[in-house]
This record gives C-alpha cells, structure tokens and sequence, in this order.
C-alpha cells in the first residue's frame, strides 16, 4: 500500500535474521522497531516469540497501515505509534532501525538511549558504514557485527 515496506528488500532481510537470531536466543524479549513502516519486522518479532513489542514512525499512515496488516495477520499485542522516539517508555532488549543512514546518524543518541541489549540498524549502503559505526561507537555502544547483503550493511552493536 502506501507505507515502504513489504519484507522483500535487502535491508529488511538482513533485520529479519537478526530478529530471528535474536529471538532464538533470548525468547520473550522486548523488540523496539523504529521507523517500522508497514510494520513487517515489528510483526515478525512478536511471531516469534518476543514479548514486549513497539513500532515508531513518524507518518501516521504508516502506523494506520501497519495497525492494518497486524489484524489482515491475525498478530495481536503489537503497539503501533506515531510518538516521536523520546517520548517511548522505557528500554528495549531488541533495537531495529532499518532507515537511511543520514537519519541513523541523526538519532544515535535516542537509539542508544533505547537499548537495553543488542542494536540493529540496516538501510546503510557499504560506503555509509564507517560513519553510521562511528555516530553509535560515540553513544558508548559496542560493535557485534556486520552482515552485508548486496551493496547494504546491517551493522550490529551490544549495549556496554
């Protein structure tokens, strides 16, 4: 529909296997997705297995639409916002941001701020990568990876 995000791109697998590595891992975790478009990783994480599970964007038709698409999945508990990402309560064990990485750099701080265990963020082309590590290594966040997948990166940190 209207919202980015059907699950097919590169940064969005990339997310997938870390929510499913995760979660395999720590079941019943708590999930934060910001900037979660259609919902699609948000929904995944509470499939399998997470607990406590928050979708951010700032377009209130990509909330409606993902709000839409947990119902067409039959997921409930999933809490779908338009707040601003200060304004969300509490930490997470799980943080994904799957957004441009001119906009990561730009929230680094509010991430970090979040992150309770691992932080993912995807939507970074290879050539981004130094730049987007160096803004979260700045936020006192730990490097735990990266996995590239055609001309993008996930780059993976571990709150310290």
């Amino acid at each position: 529909k209207m919202a980015f995000g059907t699950g097919d791109h590169h940064t969005t697998s990339l997310c997938l296997a870390a929510v499913d590595d995760f979660l395999g891992a720590h079941p019943g975790a708590s999930v934060l997705d910001v900037g979660t478009g259609t919902g699609v990783l948000a929904l995944a994480a509470k499939k399998l297995g997470a607990g406590r599970v928050v979708g951010t964007d700032n377009d209130p038709k990509a909330v409606a639409l993902a709000d839409e698409a947990a119902g067409e999945n039959g997921v409930a508990g999933v809490e779908f916002s338009g707040k601003a990402l200060g304004q969300v309560k509490g930490t997470f064990d799980l943080v994904l941001a799957n957004i441009l990485a001119n906009t990561l750099v730009t929230l680094a701080p509010l991430l970090a701020a979040k992150c309770a265990g691992r932080l993912v963020l995807a939507g970074v082309l290879l050539p981004q990568a130094d730049e987007v590590s160096r803004a979260f290594t700045a936020q006192g966040l730990k490097p735990a990876g990266r996995t590239l997948e055609g001309e993008w990166i996930r780059l993976d940190f571990h709150a310290r």
